[in-house]
């Protein structure tokens, strides 16, 4: 121990004290990470989200020609005043989502709510109280497997158009993303809407509004949570 202390330093008892004249050491700022990956171009995000956009539109087509493409109903009148009327919601909720506004993507904020609330309750009430004479109750269901069937269509049409479409608009929405959202969800219900339109001829009105609506319903809700967490700039 003493052949310890004659060979230290008296020196090193000040090592580790700062120099005050030089000021506390600073660490070095962390080094700039340049990405790997060039960003896209405009032109390159307009091609991907036609690309997406395209692929949603086509989508209930593929399902349609899947579960056959023929009417299975009867009144040919009023399944052509059904496919109009619900097509031309189809078009309009997907315009007022997607389209050029003053604000980036998407028109004004009350055209949004028109669409996302408007389509679905337009939708449950005219399909309560605007069927053929058939003689069932008002609101009645009909069988369960039919019931389960057609909300299984419009979920298949649905969602897959909704996972596209988000896709093609994520960070797209500068403002009210949650109603731009929910106006996309809605348009990708409605795709489900006019499939089953063509594809279903259950003389039930609660059968309609049930399991056609539901499936309108929640892609609308889970389009507007899209818009929230995906779409919002």
């Amino acid at each position: 121990m003493a052949a310890e202390r004659k060979d230290q330093h008296p020196a090193d008892d000040w090592g580790d004290i700062p120099d005050p004249l030089l000021g506390v050491p600073r660490s070095s700022p962390p080094a700039i990470r340049v990405p790997t990956t060039p960003a896209a171009t405009r032109s390159q995000v307009q091609l991907q989200r036609l690309v997406f956009l395209g692929s949603a539109v086509l989508w209930p087509v593929a399902v349609l020609f899947y579960y056959g493409a023929r009417w299975r109903g009867h009144g040919v009148d009023f399944v052509a005043a059904q496919f109009t009327i619900w097509a031309a919601f189809f078009a309009f909720a997907g315009w007022v989502a997607v389209s050029a506004g003053r604000r980036g993507v998407g028109r004004p904020v009350p055209w949004l709510r028109i669409a996302a609330v408007g389509a679905p309750l337009a939708f449950i009430s005219l399909a309560l109280l605007w069927l053929p004479p058939n003689g069932k109750p008002l609101g009645a269901l009909g069988p369960p497997a039919m019931l389960e069937g057609c909300f299984q269509i419009g979920l298949t049409v649905a969602v897959p158009m909704l996972l596209f479409s988000v896709w093609a608009m994520r960070r797209s929405f500068p403002s009210g993303a949650t109603w731009r959202g929910a106006a996309l969800g809605a348009a990708c219900g409605l795709g489900g809407v006019v499939v089953l339109v063509l594809l279903c001829g259950s003389p039930y009105s609660g059968h309609i509004a049930v399991a056609h609506g539901m499936p309108l319903l929640i892609a609308t809700l889970i389009g507007a949570w899209s818009g929230r967490k995906i779409g919002r700039v």
